[in-house]
């Protein structure tokens, strides 16, 4: 079962592009009996997440789960009135809203940057951005940790993935997810206004330091697509989702991640639940 946002759901890709389509075809190939489900949703974080994991996943009695997820988390705000909070309903509930925002896009755009830049306003000061982030921050880590919880509680062995993220919507630059991070610390520390996509990168930055700690501690694998997205940032196609090459990439990392939990033997097929090979 593959956990995550838009970027594991696949938002700008079809549906053979995605990395978990990707994924089970890989395995196919192989003659290795896997299936994989694409149990992404766009506008999800990690509490959905988690609600989806205790409500639904865990019936499914699944041998393995990935989490990839943290730029929802960003980008939900710490605190929101009833107008965000219908906005963002809104965007994640309404079909007739992404209808109407096709054919309107440039309206549509417009408003969705005036009510994020009120939820997250281009200028901050320090202390209250070092605030705001560590309740993101906190909220995050609560999140992964119960997942990490459950799935443990269940027998289920879970991998982690770090997610890239960039601030040029289009244009994407040749610098690393590291040296964009830092451009945008030292803009910040300048005292120059930031814009909200900038904000929930730093955020984001610090919410994978957090999911590499977890991983250390927890002594889970985890697969560092920000390292694969680094080598050509011309893979995402937007702040987040991915390309179908990208989801090649990912799919094929995972893969790698996933073989040592497989036990095959060439006398018997495989019985039961993964288990690391031995």
């Amino acid at each position: 079962m593959c956990l995550g946002e838009s970027s594991t759901f696949g938002y700008h890709n079809r549906d053979n592009e995605t990395y978990p389509f990707i994924l089970g075809r890989l395995f196919v190939q192989e003659n290795l009996p896997v299936e994989v489900i694409n149990a992404g949703f766009p506008y999800y974080n990690t509490g959905s997440i988690l609600s989806l994991l205790k409500k639904e996943i865990v019936n499914y009695e699944p041998d393995l789960i990935t989490l990839y997820a943290g730029f929802n988390d960003t980008g939900w705000p710490v605190r929101i009135g009833l107008l965000g909070r219908m906005a963002l309903w809104l965007q994640g509930h309404s079909i007739t809203y992404l209808l109407i925002r096709e054919r309107i896009s440039a309206l549509a755009g417009a408003v969705e940057v005036r009510v994020f830049e009120t939820l997250a306003p281009r200028k901050l000061p320090y202390e209250k951005l070092r605030r705001d982030s560590e309740v993101v921050d906190i909220r995050y880590r609560e999140n992964v940790r119960s997942i990490v919880r459950i799935a443990k509680s269940h027998g289920i062995p879970l991998i982690f993935i770090k997610q890239p993220v960039t601030t040029h919507e289009r244009n994407y630059a040749s610098t690393s997810y590291e040296e964009e991070n830092k451009s945008i610390r030292d803009k910040f520390e300048r005292g120059e206004s930031l814009s909200y996509i900038e904000i929930w990168m730093l955020r984001q930055h610090r919410l994978m330091e957090e999911l590499e700690k977890i991983a250390e501690e927890e002594k889970l694998p985890i697969v560092d697509n920000i390292k694969i997205v680094d080598q050509d940032r011309r893979r995402l196609t937007s702040w987040v989702h991915l390309t179908g090459e990208a989801n090649l990439r990912l799919a094929e990392a995972i893969e790698q991640a996933i073989k040592p939990y497989i036990f095959r033997t060439q006398e018997s097929p495989m019985r039961g639940p993964l288990r690391p090979s031995t």
